[in-house]
Formats: C-alpha cells, sequence, structure tokens
C-alpha cells in the first residue's frame, strides 16, 4: 500500500469539515444524550413493546419455521417518534399513514443545519445537496397503502368463500370496518411512501436546490451517501451538504426476514468480537451530518467536529456467497481510503468496527484489518503491541441497517471533539480465534482519556476510521481527523454556539406510529353475519340447536381465516424485503 506524506497539502486540499450533527437513535433524542450515553455505557436495547409489535404472538426460541421470531430485542426510538408538521408548513393530515421516516429525516436535518449555525445566517441554496443512505425495504406507509389497495380486497375474498350466504352490502361493510383498523391512504399522504421524496422534501423544506438523492448500498449506505457528498464538495459542485442514513423499521416482517436468515442473536445480546457472539439484534435510527470543505469552514468561522481525510469503497466482486463477509474486499475500501487521505493506518487511534457480532463477519474483519494496518510501509517503524482502540456502536443501540455507518461516524467524531475513547458493551472473553497479542487492534470495555503525546513532533493529530459492510458485498471505511483550532478560531467558535438541548420541548408535535397495524376479527364485533353469527350474541329465547352449531362453526371458521389473515399481511412485507436478499447465502455481514 502506498500513501503520501501526512503533510502533503493535496490531502489537505480534499479535506472535508464535518460542521453540524443531529441524530435520534435507541435511548436518544438527541446528539447530546447519544454521546453521553455512549460515554456512560448505556444499553439502549430493550424487548420489543406494545409500540412495536406483538412480540407474544410471534415469539418461539425453538422454532426453525419462516413467520417464528426467536429474538425479540432490538434498538427501538418508538418513544422518540415525534414530529411538529406545522413548523415545516405541512399538513397534519399528511403525516399520518405515511412512512415515519420520511418526516423525522426531515427533522433531523433540520436540527443538524440549526447546529451547524444555519439557523441564524443563510447559504447558498443553489449549491446545498442532500444525501441519504436508506434501504427500499418496504415501510409502514408503503403496507398501509398496500393493505388499503390488495389486502382488503383479498379478505373479503376469503370471507365471500367461507360464508357465501353474505350479501353486498353486509360484504361492503365488513370492508369498510377493515378498513377503518387502518390509517388514512389518500391524495395527501401517498407522496410520502416514495422514498425519493423523502430527500426530496428536505431540499423542499431547507431551500436546497442542489442534488438531493436516496442511495441503498444496505449496511454501507449511510457511508456511501457520505462519500457521494463529499465528492460533490471536492469537486466543487457544491459548497454545503448534508449526508444521512435512516433505518425506522424494526416491524415484525422485518424481524421475521432475518430470523429466517439465521442472523439474529439468540441471546438478544449484540457481542462483537467476543467469544460468545451469536448473531446481531435489530435497531432504528436517523444520522445527519452537515459538511463543507475545510478550508472554507475555517474561514467562515463553523465550529469543525472533526475533519474527514479520506473514504474508500468496494464491492467483494467474485465471492463465496453473496451476503457472506469477504477479506478481500474489505481490504480493498480500506486501502483506497487511506491512500486518499495520505496518511498511514499506524496513525489510526479508534477504530468504529462494523461489528455486528456474528461470527463469521467479525472474524473476517479483523484480519481485513490486520492486513492493512499491519502492512509495512516504507520506512515506518515496526509496531510490537496493540495501539489502535476497537469498538462498535451496535452493542448499545442494535444493528441500524443503513443508518449503523452513520452512527459509527458520529460516535467517532465525537470521540475525536472530546478526545475520548468511547466503551464497546458485551465483550467479556475477545475472540480467540484472532491473535489479539499480534493484532493492531484492543477492545476499548470503558471510556477513558484519548491521551496522545503532544511533545513529538510535529504534532500528530488523533485519528479515527469508522468501516461499514453493506448486503451484497458492497464496502465503505472512512478516516477521520480531529481538528485542532487556532487561537482565533476558538474565541469565534466559543461566542458562536451554545450546547445543544438533549431534551428539546416541541409543543405542536404529534407521535408518529411506527408500525402498521394488523387486521383482525375485533373488527367485526357485534356485526351480525349469516347463519346468526354475532360476534357479541344476546340472550335469546330456546335458540335453534342446527342453527346455533352452524353459527359457530362458520365464526369459527372466520376467526381462524382472519388469524391467517393477520398472519400473511406480514408476508407480503416479508416478500418485498426478500427479493433483494437471497436466502441460500450465509448471513454472516
Amino acid at each position: 500500500m502506498t500513501f503520501v506524506s501526512d503533510d502533503n497539502k493535496s490531502s489537505y486540499d480534499n479535506a472535508i469539515a464535518i460542521i453540524g450533527i443531529s441524530c435520534i437513535f435507541p435511548g436518544a433524542p438527541s446528539v447530546v444524550r447519544f454521546w453521553d450515553n455512549i460515554v456512560k455505557g448505556v444499553d439502549s436495547i430493550r424487548d420489543a413493546g406494545p409500540g412495536e409489535w406483538d412480540a407474544d404472538f410471534y415469539k418461539n426460541k425453538s422454532s426453525s419455521t419462516f413467520g417464528k421470531i426467536y429474538c425479540t430485542r432490538g434498538g427501538f426510538i418508538t418513544e422518540f417518534a415525534e414530529f411538529d408538521p406545522l413548523e415545516f408548513g405541512i399538513m397534519p393530515t399528511s403525516v399520518h399513514g405515511a412512512d415515519p421516516d420520511q418526516f423525522l429525516v426531515l427533522r433531523t436535518a433540520a436540527e443538524a443545519l440549526t447546529d451547524a449555525g444555519y439557523h441564524h445566517k443563510t447559504f447558498d441554496g443553489e449549491r446545498a445537496e442532500i444525501i441519504i443512505g436508506r434501504t427500499m425495504a418496504t415501510g409502514m406507509g408503503a403496507m398501509n397503502l398496500i393493505q388499503h389497495g390488495q389486502t382488503v380486497d383479498q379478505v373479503l375474498q376469503i370471507v365471500q368463500a367461507v360464508c357465501p350466504q353474505m350479501g353486498a352490502d353486509q360484504l361492503a361493510e365488513v370492508g369498510q370496518r377493515l378498513r377503518g383498523e387502518l390509517r388514512p391512504c389518500n391524495a395527501d399522504t401517498i407522496p410520502a411512501v416514495m422514498p425519493n421524496v423523502m430527500s426530496g422534501r428536505i431540499a423542499n423544506k431547507l431551500g436546497f436546490r442542489g442534488r438531493n438523492l436516496i442511495l441503498d448500498a444496505a449496511c454501507a449506505s449511510s457511508l456511501l451517501a457520505l462519500e457521494t457528498a463529499m465528492m460533490g464538495l471536492q469537486c466543487r459542485q457544491s459548497d454545503l451538504a448534508i449526508a444521512g442514513g435512516v433505518h425506522v423499521n424494526s416491524s415484525a416482517g422485518f424481524y421475521q426476514m432475518f430470523c429466517g436468515l439465521g442472523a439474529l442473536s439468540q441471546s438478544g445480546k449484540i457481542r462483537p468480537f467476543d467469544d460468545n457472539a451469536d448473531g446481531t439484534v435489530l435497531g432504528e435510527g436517523v444520522g445527519m451530518v452537515v459538511l463543507k470543505r475545510l478550508d472554507d469552514a475555517i474561514r467562515d468561522g463553523n465550529r469543525i467536529y472533526a475533519a474527514i481525510r479520506g473514504i474508500g469503497s468496494s464491492s467483494d466482486g467474485r465471492s463465496g456467497g453473496l451476503l457472506a463477509p469477504n477479506v478481500d474486499g474489505e481490504v480493498l475500501a480500506m486501502r483506497r481510503a487511506y491512500e486518499k487521505a495520505g496518511v498511514s493506518p499506524k496513525t489510526i487511534g479508534l477504530l468504529e468496527a462494523h461489528g455486528t457480532g456474528t461470527k463469521a463477519g467479525d472474524w473476517a474483519e479483523i484480519n481485513a484489518v490486520k492486513r492493512v494496518f499491519c502492512e509495512p510501509v516504507g520506512e515506518e517503524p515496526e509496531v510490537t503491541k496493540p495501539w489502535c482502540a476497537l469498538g462498535s456502536v451496535k452493542s448499545m443501540i442494535g444493528h441500524t441497517q443503513a443508518a449503523s455507518g452513520m452512527a459509527g461516524l458520529i460516535k467517532a467524531t465525537l470521540a475525536l471533539h472530546h478526545k475520548i475513547l468511547p466503551p464497546t458493551l458485551n465483550v467479556l472473553k475477545p475472540n480467540s480465534q484472532v491473535d489479539w497479542s499480534q493484532s493492531p487492534c484492543f477492545i476499548n470495555s470503558k471510556a477513558r482519556p484519548w491521551v496522545t503525546d503532544r511533545h513529538q513532533e510535529p504534532v500528530q493529530p488523533r485519528r479515527a476510521a469508522v468501516s461499514s459492510f453493506g448486503f451484497g458485498g458492497i464496502n465503505a471505511h472512512v478516516i477521520l481527523e480531529e481538528h485542532i483550532p487556532c487561537a482565533a478560531e476558538q474565541v469565534r467558535q466559543t461566542e458562536q454556539f451554545k450546547p445543544a438541548n438533549a431534551d428539546k420541548v416541541r409543543p405542536g408535535s404529534i407521535k408518529l406510529a411506527l408500525n402498521f397495524p394488523a387486521l383482525s376479527a375485533r373488527s367485526l364485533d357485534g356485526m351480525q353475519l349469516p347463519g346468526a353469527m354475532d360476534v357479541q350474541p344476546q340472550a335469546s329465547a330456546a335458540p335453534d340447536v342446527t342453527e346455533t352449531a352452524e353459527s359457530t362453526a362458520v365464526l369459527k371458521t372466520f376467526q381462524q381465516t382472519m388469524a391467517l389473515v393477520h398472519q400473511n399481511m406480514l408476508g407480503v412485507q416479508e416478500n418485498v424485503m426478500l427479493a433483494y436478499l437471497n436466502d441460500d447465502d450465509d448471513p454472516a455481514k
């Protein structure tokens, strides 16, 4: 591997400053709380509750049957899913029934822009871009639309088949009652189930007239969005960019898919790089960063959290399996990042790993890191002991899919900004397949000051790296560097920027539903159906035994039918999501 020297001017010319941050992650409605939780080692993974889905209905620890869920724990953001539509000039009627991530992303992007200092100063909207990483998995709003447009009619066909004596009026009433259980679906809500509208709405509401687009690179989505935004800045197509990632979809269907692949943890814990690692745990989240060229950010007096020195990406190419980890592909992304950055991997003090808690994935990652970090370069002295702290925020919030790279980026950025090496949870016995004495990395299990040798000449800034490796063989690796401001910058930043409020009150906010309602026979309570079927029977004198038996049989058949419909409703979502996964491959990433 070759790279230019650390003081090479061209590599600094391409450096990008992170000047604003906002996020919503499990246990954290804000970036202040997110960092506080990280430093304190807070485990924000919990059991699925009523706000998510009925865990008791689906849970089966021992079942291998597709559709059953053996891991019901996750990192959820249900309690923080609030949005004030009037703040952005949006009609409240267009929110319910839409995909909730559309509005949480808008809120988070606006907060990131405010954090960057643009709540009281203007920017050139014609040279501002918004790039978001999001998987194309079907969201709550899209499922609601499918239920309205297809599923209810399919249910009515089944009802008509099991109750052929039902008249048209009664059938219409059943349909009306079933649709009454769903959220609204109309011309106001339909735009917010189209993924591309997500970035378009942000551009519309925040006045961005540069590119707005959505990228799907699975778990690497947000770092690929970051790379795309950086390219626009570096080629001077834009002067300001927001890059981010979002995953707000931990529905039962999503869990069924990953349980079907055998990827989730039986113990309900992510144990990255641990001997007892047994799989990953799903999570939700939104993360956004505001970017400018480093020179411009210094000139304009922006607060600079950290500088991005370089980013590399790759695909696995021909390999053993579409979903299996590939060491060569990961190595290639890392090498490209260090060559672009012009820095040595031996200067990295913190590595925020992909670290999903799957044995195969973590083993592949640590071997890729060893190949790159321990590779001899020029006249560099050989390092004989581990020097780089290794961690994964997934141990605290779960695997947030398309937002996972952004969660790691924000964690590493704040670690540089606060000069703290943050902890990783659940590593009791480091993976015994790894010779840690010969590894460049050590597991950092507790928060500690990030101490460096400031007597060294020239002074070496602290550096961190972040990895994201996605389903389908897409890899990304980014290199961050602390920004050491001059005295004039420190004065300006002290005067201009105030600490953000971790518990901001939003008086006009409404709660967003993050899951879709399930159809059930409850919607027919009290309705008179053929054969004297009454879900809430009234007392009557001497009922006809034959008629009552027939009614009971019809009711039982109908309830069983509705239970099957309830289960198969999720199958619609599963089939859509499974369309981009090959379930014959190893789910190790």
